[in-house]
Order: structure tokens, then C-alpha cells, then sequence
């Protein structure tokens, strides 16, 4: 059993033909959110996984709740009377992706969340920086944290975005990385630079790895940055022609954490996630259906 902890969250994508009241197409409804995204995309490598996350005691949330469980993820959602489930508009531009979010019960995510699901074994833990940025802050990684170290679980840590780490902090973020346990950290390269204070992403690698048992830097058509003996490797993008960007991280870390829980070498995992993450980006939305 993997656990996923997270946000859940309705995507709604403004495509770039969208231009005028009533057309018949340029707007679409997806289950989205990073941890939810990812744990999907767990499912769909044939893994069994947990969702831990909040939405609001709503027919949107319900709705999403349902669709996830669909995908073939086990469910420890806790909807929340009165509050939105949280919901994210991303305008889709020919040259970018603008994203706009109203996180909603999301932000009521709680460390009782995690300790209260009850499975038997658990061989990895999963969070994202987005988790922190609820009422209960830290806390979501110590629990986290506890929780894969009572299972001997893997416990792998993505960043979310260069805003998540400066509200919370460069070097408390670090430092509770470190006293949680974080073995698979995985950011961006723009992440990997804030994280390590290094211009260069190789570098970054470099630096981080020196403090973390297993760091992979998403680089988008760059490929992925692994470090391993004081070095940082670089394995290659495959060539695909993207539809929509989103979810390809989240896809990225479910074939990384799947590949090393299941004893696979590095660079291996690395090349595997690449792959998923190109399947990823040949749709709309961040799901693998």
C-alpha cells in the first residue's frame, strides 16, 4: 500500500479557442490536484494506494470523491461541512499555463488525517508542499513522517512550487525535511534551485544530494536530474509534442516512488517516469483517464 497526502481539486482548463459567451467548446472539468493526480497515476501502474485529503461536504466534492474512486484509489477523504471543495482555473495559452487556485477544504487537511487510516503494511508515504499550507503546517510532514517510519515505508516529498517554499521557508523547509526522514525528494528544477541556493540545476543536485538518500529534479523537455556519489546525471526527455503540461509532475512521482519501492536502480526509475510523464502531457488534464 502506497499513501498519497494531499490536495483534491476541481480543474477547470480555459482553453486558448475560448474567446466568447456560448460556444459549444473551450471549457473542461477535471479531477485534479497534485497528491490526488499522483495517486491516480499510482493506480494505474497497478499499485494499491491510499488518498488521504479534505473536500467539502458538497456534490462537487462527493462528485470528485467518486471519480477518484473510479480510478481505482481507496479513499480516506474527510468532507467538511461548510467549507468549498477546492477548485483551480488554468487558462491554457498557446506559449503558457496560468494557473489560479481557492484551495478550500483543503486547507483543513489535518495530521489525524494521515494517522487515522489503518492498513495493514504500507511501503511508501507520499506528500506534497501544497499539504503544509494548512492550518496544520509542519505538523503534515512530521505525521507523515512517523507514520512511514512505524511501516519502514519509503517517505517521498515533492515541494509543490517555488511560492509553497517561500511561505514556509527555505531553511525550515529543509529542516523539517530532514528530521521527518524525506529519502525521495522530488522538485523542479526551478524547486531544486530555491531549495539548495545554486543557479546552476546540476549543481542544486549536487548539493541537495548531499543531504537527501534519493533526489530526481524534474526538468521539463530537458528530461530529469538525478545525483548519485557527489555527481548529478541527466537522462533525456523523449521526444513528444505536449497537449497540456498538467499533472505530468504528478505522473513523473508515481513512476519514481513505484520503480524505487520496488527495488529498481535509479537511473531506471528515472527513464520509467520520463515516460509516464509523456503520456501525461498528451491530454488534457492531470489524470491518466
Amino acid at each position: 500500500m502506497i499513501l498519497v497526502v494531499g490536495d483534491l481539486m476541481l480543474d477547470i482548463f480555459l482553453l486558448s479557442h475560448l474567446q466568447q459567451e456560448e460556444q459549444a467548446t473551450g471549457l473542461l472539468l477535471r479531477g485534479g490536484g497534485s497528491a490526488a493526480n499522483t495517486a491516480a497515476w499510482l493506480a494505474s501502474e497497478g499499485q494499491s494506494v491510499t488518498f488521504v485529503g479534505c473536500v467539502g461536504a458538497d456534490s462537487i466534492g462527493t462528485a470528485l470523491m467518486h471519480e477518484l474512486d473510479g480510478q481505482g484509489v481507496a479513499l480516506a477523504v474527510r468532507q467538511v461541512d461548510g467549507a468549498e471543495t477546492g477548485a483551480v482555473v488554468v487558462e491554457v495559452q498557446p506559449e503558457e499555463r496560468v494557473m489560479r487556485s481557492s484551495r478550500g477544504a483543503n486547507m483543513l487537511l489535518s495530521p489525524a488525517d494521515i494517522e487515522a487510516v489503518l492498513v495493514p503494511e504500507v511501503h511508501a508515504v507520499h506528500i506534497t508542499g501544497y499539504a503544509l499550507l494548512c492550518e496544520s503546517g509542519f505538523e503534515m510532514l512530521r505525521a507523515a513522517g512517523r507514520v512511514a517510519a512505524s511501516k519502514n515505508a519509503l517517505l517521498s516529498f515533492d515541494p509543490s512550487s517555488v511560492g509553497v517554499i517561500d511561505a514556509l521557508g527555505r531553511r525550515e523547509l529543509e529542516s523539517e525535511m530532514l528530521a521527518a526522514g524525506v529519502d525521495i525528494l522530488l522538485p523542479n528544477a526551478l524547486e531544486a534551485r530555491e531549495l539548495s541556493e545554486r543557479a546552476n540545476v546540476e549543481d542544486a543536485v549536487i548539493q541537495l544530494a548531499r543531504r537527501f538518500h534519493q533526489v530526481v529534479v524534474k526538468d521539463g523537455a530537458g528530461g530529469a536530474i538525478y545525483g548519485s556519489d557527489g555527481q548529478a546525471f541527466r537522462v533525456p526527455s523523449t521526444t513528444v509534442v505536449p497537449v497540456d503540461t498538467t499533472g505530468a509532475g504528478d505522473a513523473f512521482n508515481a513512476a519514481v516512488v513505484r520503480a524505487l519501492r520496488e527495488g529498481a536502480d535509479i537511473r531506471d526509475a528515472v527513464a520509467s517516469a520520463i515516460a509516464l510523464a509523456g503520456v501525461a502531457v498528451s491530454r488534457f488534464g492531470g489524470r491518466p483517464r
